[in-house]
């Protein structure tokens, strides 16, 4: 049986399909199952704890870095936008001027 700790204990006649057995808990398995589980778990904990140091030395870093000024090393570019002023309706239609 996948994933229990169990040990089937008994006979079957294969021709018959006929038998007598019984589930038995394999404490030898379930030992070695906790462990390798127990195992697991201290790993995965323990790369918890080095990431939350990272995190935790990642956070005091930046808190204790000087905060700039945003505008420093910035170049402002201004745009001038130069208005044209036509005299005169030289090439310039309106919908008064148009024959339908």
């Amino acid at each position: 049986m996948n994933g229990v700790c169990v040990k089937w204990r008994g006979w079957i006649d294969l021709e018959r399909l006929d038998g007598v057995g019984c589930l038995e808990f394999d404490e030898e398995a379930a030992a070695r199952e906790d462990a390798q589980l127990r195992n697991q778990l201290n790993r995965y904990n323990e790369r918890l704890r080095q990431f939350d140091e990272k995190q935790r030395a990642y956070r005091n870093a930046a808190a204790q870095q000087p905060h700039h000024n945003h505008h420093l090393g910035h170049h402002h570019h201004h745009h001038h936008h130069l208005g044209h002023h036509v005299s005169g309706t030289s090439g310039v239609t309106t919908p008064a001027d148009k024959f339908y």
